[in-house]
């Protein structure tokens, strides 16, 4: 049902088409690798895709990403056109993802400066840059690595879910009837609360964490040995929405209505749990192997019973 038709195939890219490929950088060690070396380098997530066009013609008209893209030539021969228009820092979200289907070339102005890619060129286009690709021989391919970082609007997910157990940000605004002073001394009182939470140390913790393990996990087949997973025990966190709270000198980790106390000397195993997600036992004894064994397998099976973790 999936198996491509080779004369359809072939009949397409006669009349123009190209192939693009998703998602290849787990299917050999050296595109494993590649991609591995740019998220621990550039604390972000890389994903990539390869595009193979023929002579005189595009896999995408002019555009730009909502990510960093360093473009790695492979073969044949390629023009790129960088224009001098550019989106201020663009995301993966509706507001710009519409504008590569607007008037495009209004955005991208000009073209700035034009650029022969041959097999080992790199070329690294920042985010928001318009550009667009043009094979100038036969059978040219090229690898795409799309780099993406924490931003700010990740901070403002993380606060939103901390803000949920704080019953100051469950309070009624006062109604529209009460002085205008009640209204404003609300929404102050508001602002600095998120304001402590910004900049408290535990969010900063957080946050780094959080940008330590933002990358993909890209295992590899070696079929039949990777079969064998014994020392591969994979846990997941069960929901994106636990947090660990501190109220009275007590932690607590939070999800909705439940709470549970955290004795003090699991809270930073808990912590890089909730933070990391998916995570190997191996993984986590590594990361905290000054603390007893017994301990660390109290925390995952107690985790366990209270469905924070799965096993994957």
């Amino acid at each position: 049902m999936f198996r491509p038709n080779p004369q359809k195939v072939n009949h397409w890219l006669s009349r123009g088409a190209s192939i693009v490929a998703d998602d290849v950088d787990t299917l050999s060690s050296g595109l494993r690798n590649a991609a591995n070396i740019l998220e621990e380098r550039l604390s972000g997530k890389v994903q990539s895709n390869l595009y193979c066009s023929w002579k005189q013609h595009q896999a995408f008209p002019v555009h730009m990403d909502s990510h960093d893209v360093f473009a790695l030539h492979v073969e044949g021969q390629k023009v790129w056109r960088i224009y001098k228009g550019k989106i201020d820092e663009p995301i993966n979200h509706p507001m710009f993802n519409e504008i590569n289907a607007q008037n495009t070339r209004d955005h991208a102005g000009d073209v700035l400066e034009e650029i022969v890619l041959n097999p080992g060129d790199v070329l690294y286009i920042p985010r928001g840059v318009f550009h667009d690709a043009l094979a100038s021989s036969e059978g040219c391919i090229h690898l795409s690595f799309g780099v993406t970082h924490i931003i700010g609007y990740d901070v403002l997910s993380l606060l939103f879910n901390k803000a949920l157990s704080d019953p100051l940000f469950r309070r009624n605004m006062p109604m529209a009837s009460r002085p205008e002073a009640e209204k404003r001394s609300w929404l102050k009182e508001l602002s600095a609360k998120a304001l402590s939470i910004l900049s408290s140390e535990e969010m900063y913790l957080e946050i780094c964490e959080g940008q330590n393990n933002y990358k993909h996990h890209r295992g590899g087949f070696n079929i039949p040995h990777s079969i064998d997973n014994k020392n591969e025990n994979f846990l997941e966190l069960s929901s994106p929405n636990f947090v660990l709270i501190t109220e009275n000198r007590q932690t607590f980790l939070s999800k909705g209505n439940m709470r549970v106390n955290i004795p003090p000397d699991i809270i930073e195993l808990v912590n890089w749990v909730i933070t990391k997600r998916t995570f190997t036992v191996e993984d986590l004894s590594k990361k905290f192997e000054a603390m007893e064994a017994s301990r660390i397998d109290y925390a995952i099976e107690n985790l366990k019973k209270m469905n924070v973790l799965q096993e994957v």
